[in-house]
């Protein structure tokens, strides 16, 4: 099929022609290593000792947890001196110099509200910086990745906070680093897709004076705590703004430079149990999530190599969707969003033509590390994005023209070639975006409608540093977030406190804030209903 994408083009003929390429140029390739997957049952069970890390540029250990104004492990085997999970993971690097570790902080199960109370003041946040340097290099962590999930949703003053947070910590970093003559520690994000989360969440022009790179979570866009059956990492969407183009698309909006993007991808897949067997088709309404795998034991989710597992099923089908450009399929009552090969390739092809600094993948345990299952070979997905990214166009170290993106149709036929742009080309993905971005040279600045940006200094590996910045007066009030209680081991759907409409869902590793689109949500029956219909009474 041949497919159109004038960005594509443009930054290949740009990298192309102006461009020397190393022969060892590698992209990101940023790895999350998650430490429960230890207690998954027989050839499910991953721990450091499975890694590859030769198909990794980047390991990020999840989780750790914010107590107080200090970081600390949540589980009791990972910061053992000797023999714990984070030496382990640290001592890949004796072998694999290449390698950078980092430590992801937060995460769904963390919620919030450590992050809230942690980021208030100057002094907290000063206490919880110090105290996270001494630990990163006792254990020979290059950076911390924040995974604060979502500041701004419920505390107002998280969203500049997180700036205060990130500024003070790109001080006190760059300041250790030139007292000990070593390298700066790493400050990385993982950040949303979703462009309603991050408006609240992210003051992007400001904080990305200190950010080294961006992990986008361009995965979840749907799932199990929706009660419809939907993709969960489409690249484009004709139904909403939840896709992978449309969350790029904004992060450049707002300045983030092209090289500073790890485009996130999922090594697993979500799940439903459908209202009505056999109708596996997106839109069709289920009764909630789909059944639990026999490894990853997590209802809603399952493993790629579960997937793999499925497929051997009677009765799987599978769809590729053509506007998504992903996988959805199932067999009786299950219906399951997924990425194989060829879904990751389409996306990996997007990251090279745009020119993206690399793939981000969750996780590493989900994918067929033993090669057991899909009978492709160990890290049959990782072994994909890591060849792609080794073979991708090294990142431009000189001035660009700019670069217009334009909405383009999904194209079926060859295109005739007009002698004017839009120019068309075969076979890469079809980029679709809306409206127009301009990006410039990097720092990539895109507006709309676009703004000239003359000299932006290029690929700066230390930016300045504000000292002074500008006092804030009448800043909104910390106000303390509701208490959310503990998820059960099984997960669910649970009211949030105070709202008839919004809830949370409990998946293994993730709390997801969802609401319903019409009506309210029933604490009795866990379920969105009519207001019309519902035997549920809400008085707020």
């Amino acid at each position: 099929m041949c497919e159109l994408s004038l960005i594509g083009l443009v930054a290949f003929l740009i990298f192309g022609l102006t461009y020397t390429v190393p022969s060892d140029a590698v992209r990101n390739v940023v790895c999350y290593y998650s430490n429960w997957p230890q207690y998954r049952p027989g050839m499910g069970r991953y721990t450091v000792k499975d890694i590859d890390a030769s198909l990794c540029t980047h390991i990020i250990f999840a989780f750790a947890k914010v107590v107080g104004n200090k970081l600390e492990p949540y589980e009791n085997n990972d910061m053992r001196p000797n023999g714990g999970m984070w030496t382990a993971l640290n001592n890949l690097k004796k072998t694999h110099p290449h390698l950078k570790t980092l430590l992801a902080v937060g995460g769904y199960n963390h919620g919030p509200q450590p992050f809230t109370a942690m980021s208030t003041t100057q002094q907290s946040r000063r206490e919880f910086i110090m105290n996270s340097i001494a630990l990163m290099r006792k254990y020979d962590f290059d950076g911390v990745d924040l995974d604060w999930e979502y500041p701004g949703q419920i505390v107002a003053a998280d969203k500049q906070n997180l700036v205060h947070l990130l500024k003070e910590m790109r001080l006190e970093f760059e300041n250790e680093a030139r007292q000990h003559n070593r390298n700066r520690l790493l400050i990385t994000m993982a950040v949303a897709a979703g462009i309603r989360n991050a408006e609240k969440a992210y003051d992007l022009p400001t904080m990305d004076r200190y950010m080294d790179m961006y992990n986008l979570m361009a995965y979840d866009l749907h799932g199990s705590w929706e009660d419809h059956t939907g993709l969960a990492s489409t690249l484009q969407s004709n139904v909403d703004n939840l896709s992978v183009i449309a969350a790029v698309n904004w992060y450049l909006r707002k300045g983030v430079p092209l090289h500073k993007i790890n485009l996130g991808l999922s090594f697993y897949a979500r799940t439903w149990t459908l209202k009505t067997s056999g109708d596996i088709r997106l839109g069709a309404p289920t009764t909630g999530p789909g059944r639990k795998g026999p490894f990853t034991r997590e209802p809603g989710a399952l493993s790629h190599y579960e997937v793999c597992q499925l497929k051997e099923k009677p009765g799987w089908t599978s769809t590729y969707d053509a506007t998504g450009q992903t996988m959805y399929g199932g067999y009786g009552d299950q219906f399951i969003t997924y990425e194989n090969e060829d879904a990751i390739k389409v996306k990996l092809d997007y990251i090279q033509k745009i020119g993206l600094g690399g793939a981000m993948v969750w996780a590493l345990d989900h994918d067929d590390f033993n090669g057991h299952f899909c009978h492709k070979g160990k890290y049959p997905l990782l072994s994909l994005v890591y060849s792609s990214m080794s073979a991708a166009p090294s990142l431009p170290t000189g001035p660009q023209p700019p670069v217009v993106v334009t909405q383009s149709p999904v194209l079926t036929n060859p295109p005739v070639v007009n002698t004017n742009p839009p120019v068309f080309i075969t076979n890469p993905p079809v980029y679709v975006t809306n409206p127009p971005v301009v990006v410039t040279n990097p720092p990539v600045f895109v507006t709309n409608p676009p703004v000239g940006v003359t000299n932006p200094p290029v690929f700066v590996t230390n930016p300045p540093i504000v000292t002074n910045p500008p006092v804030v007066t009448n800043r909104p009030r910390v106000t303390p977030s509701p208490k959310l209680p503990e998820c059960p081991p099984d997960g669910g759907r649970f009211p949030y406190p105070g709202s008839c409409v919004r809830y949370y869902v409990c998946l293994r590793g993730f709390r997801i804030s969802s609401s319903c689109r019409d009506g309210v949500f029933n604490p009795n029956t866990h379920r969105c209903e009519s207001r019309a219909t519902s035997t549920y009474v809400c008085n707020s």
